[in-house]
């Protein structure tokens, strides 16, 4: 998943929580600083499908940091 996110202390712990609350592992983590505001954030996760996928998607958009949450293309 990429994850832009506007920079604030406990956002990486606050996407682990979101995530592993809906019963999926984190299997990596990227934080790229765009500036002092913002950042993308690229997540490696494992689910069963694509109903499961599209489920944490819509959890991690709805904190109120996210700004925009993607599947990048391989």
């Amino acid at each position: 998943l990429r994850v832009e996110v506007r920079s604030e202390r406990g956002i990486i712990a606050g996407l682990a929580t979101r995530i592993a609350s809906n019963k999926t592992s984190i299997d990596g983590i990227h934080v790229e600083e765009r500036d002092a505001e913002n950042s993308v954030i690229t997540l490696t996760v494992a689910v069963k499908d694509r109903i499961h996928l599209a489920n944490v998607m819509r959890l991690v958009r709805t904190m109120r940091s996210v700004t925009r949450v993607s599947r990048p293309k391989k």
